[in-house]
């Protein structure tokens, strides 16, 4: 290391070598300076305090009984993401922000909250930090390596001896005797944390802890301490809490997925449709397949059959690319895992996937792409109206106003949805008492895509039936909006009797949806019966699928709306005696409700089943009707008929 140390500690930090090898002697030529050089030592030290990850790849070393002979115990050598993350962390703790990491199996993470945890311990005195798994075992154990007090202890241990400062050890408790800073640990039970103060706390495995109990622990520990770091794969589903906080709004997500890995995404592919395939790492597939790949580029599709031929012709075993349109990212390595894994296992543990596949009622691929291609809504605000005598006069729409129940996707002509388009409207009703939301949701027929949400957790079935009918007043449409409700139990009814005395009348009549001419009822609004719930989410279900297919993605159900979604990736299959729904009732900081039971998704679904009743606006005929075409054939039948009708009494 021939230059000054006088630089910034980021520029310091891109020039460690990140071979093995090339680490050692690097670190092996700084620690010789620095032990012999003390204003050298104490700026370095003063560079790894400002920036952590100097701290990780000049000081810390790691453990992996994994590897092999000679490569267990190996320098920290952060990879990108990796130093990203530990630079997010340093800014949670340090301005007092909750953070999750939401990971793929076998990236680190734990080592990295740690080590974090640990740099604050060496630098920053007087810091009190708290960490927690969910077994006392995998805290603390003497002689266990997996345990957090081991890495802890661990990472002291291999610091060279000019970094090294005199430490208090006991059990569940690592304390700097220098600076007065500590972590201490506990097994995360309902009392975790209780009546504590803390610097930080982290809440290591927090996905695999039972539900009451990490829910317990989430509506208690914001009084520990500003900074919680919720660090977990998934495994009890969408519904955990440690889920619940991932999705939620106002926390920092750091993300360590397996295909920001090098070791896993060399030669990185995806399959945008059936028998196609996106190349996003051509270089690994050129050195693989010269002949075939020779001017290949990254970003680039083919077809496999017409690729697999090739690379026979020219000699070589074919590569099993996975052609399958999911859309999804793949590499060799993620192709070898996923062979000697189970299903449920890719979902949670390297995908990333709260559904977890195995028990989802939608499927998870669908849904990942969904939420991909899902945006923020372009317009927010309210819709104002007046009531006199049960009639709805007045509607208007106000930007960011109110409560800014309604959000739209798309734009507006005149503060007012394209009135040359026909519309739905689907509506889930709760009974207002902040226990669950109310929903309208918006379809355009045209489109075949949701274009808006009203939501409140606070208005009951009769002040809601006079949104729903000023939302339609509101939104016109070259036909009068059809609505249709949950007309099942007391709320439906009420909704029913309120939208008959306001005397909206283009309204969803049950029927046998099973059948093929769906015969009416006189009942009004979607009776939920065990099989008109499945028929309504199946059919959901299949056209959030055809919207991804080109021969039948005019039946698709686009939907931008985020929460929507993720409200079914919580659906899941119950024993065979119940059904299918929401695994759990889950906390809903999103849009007010204290516990969201999939109302969104209903109406949803509720939109979808009604297309058959409510068409795309048909274009405006031409007023010249081109001759022999099948409407001048029918003009030319009426005017015969008329014709021989008229001439009786022309005789």
């Amino acid at each position: 290391m021939k230059q000054s140390l006088k630089i910034t500690a980021q520029n310091l930090c891109s020039q460690i070598p990140s071979d093995v090898v090339e680490n050692v002697r690097w670190r092996k030529e700084l620690y010789t300076r620095l032990a012999t050089n003390e204003a050298d030592k104490q700026d370095f030290m003063a560079l790894c305090a400002a920036y952590y990850p100097l701290a990780f790849k000049s000081l810390f070393w790691t453990y992996n009984p994994k590897a092999g002979t000679g490569m267990r115990h190996i320098p920290f050598i952060l990879r990108p993401q990796q130093e990203l993350a530990v630079n997010r962390l340093q800014e949670c703790i340090t301005s007092g922000k909750d953070a999750c990491i939401d990971k793929s199996r076998d990236e680190g993470a734990t080592w990295l909250l740690l080590g974090t945890f640990f740099c604050f311990t060496m630098f920053v005195p007087d810091c009190q930090f708290l960490v927690g798994s969910r077994k006392e075992e995998y805290v603390d154990k003497m002689g266990d390596h997996k345990t957090l007090f081991a890495k802890i202890e661990y990472l002291w241990n291999k610091l060279p001896l000019f970094a090294q400062f005199p430490k208090e050890k006991t059990h569940m408790h690592f304390k700097n005797m220098l600076n007065n800073s500590a972590i201490d640990g506990e097994a995360t039970n309902e009392n975790f944390g209780a009546g504590d103060r803390r610097t930080a706390v982290g809440l290591d495995e927090f996905g695999r802890v039972e539900h009451s109990t990490a829910q317990s622990i989430k509506d208690s520990i914001a009084d520990v301490t500003d900074c919680v770091i919720y660090n977990s794969t998934h495994f009890y589903g969408r519904n955990h809490p440690y889920a619940n906080v991932r999705y939620s709004e106002g926390i920092e997500i750091i993300e360590l997925p397996w295909f920001k890995n090098p070791t896993k995404n060399y030669g990185l592919y995806k399959s945008p449709d059936l028998n196609k395939i996106t190349i996003l790492d051509s270089e690994y597939w050129i050195q693989r397949y010269p002949e075939t790949f020779y001017d290949l580029k990254s970003g680039e599709t083919f077809i496999y059959s017409d690729i697999e031929w090739d690379i026979v012709g020219s000699g070589n075993k074919p590569y099993p690319f996975i052609a399958d349109g999911t859309d999804e990212l793949r590499s060799p390595w993620f192709d070898k895992e996923e062979k000697r894994r189970s299903h449920k296992d890719i979902e949670q543990n390297i995908k990333m996937n709260p559904v977890g596949g195995g028990d989802a009622f939608f499927d998870p691929n669908i849904l990942r792409r969904c939420v991909n291609e899902s945006r923020k809504p372009d317009i927010t605000g309210d819709i104002k109206f007046t009531l006199r005598e049960d009639r709805i006069s007045e509607v208007s729409f106000q930007r960011e106003s109110g409560k800014r129940r309604l959000v739209w996707w798309g734009k507006f002509e005149d503060e007012r949805p394209p009135q040359g388009h026909n519309y739905i409207v689907g509506s889930d009703i709760s009974l207002g008492t902040g226990a669950s939301n109310s929903v309208a949701c918006i379809f355009d027929c045209n489109l075949g895509m949701k274009v808006g949400r009203w939501t409140c957790p606070n208005t009951g079935p009769d002040p809601f039936a006079e949104v729903c009918v000023a939302l339609c007043k509101w939104i016109g449409g070259n036909t009068n909006p059809f609505l249709i409700w949950d007309g099942t139990g007391g709320p439906g009814a009420m909704f029913d009797k309120r939208i008959q005395q306001l005397g909206y009348s283009n309204v969803y009549q049950t029927t046998d949806e099973r059948q093929p001419f769906r015969d009416r009822k006189s009942k009004r609004g979607y009776v939920f019966t065990p099989d008109a719930k499945e028929i309504l989410f199946v059919r959901y279900r299949q056209a959030l699928e055809q919207q991804f297919k080109s021969e039948t993605e005019r039946y698709g159900y686009i939907n931008p709306d985020e929460q929507s979604i993720r409200e079914a990736e919580g659906y899941v299959w119950y024993d065979t005696k119940r059904g299918f729904g929401p695994a759990r009732l889950l906390s809903d900081e999103m849009s007010g409700a204290k516990a969201a039971h999939g109302d969104i998704c209903t109406a949803d679904a509720l939109c979808n089943i009604a297309r058959q009743d409510q068409p795309k606006a048909a274009a405006k005929e031409l007023d010249v009707i081109k001759p022999y075409s099948p409407a001048w054939r029918q003009m030319q039948w009426e005017l015969s008929k008329s014709n021989e009708d008229n001439s009786r009494w022309l005789n």
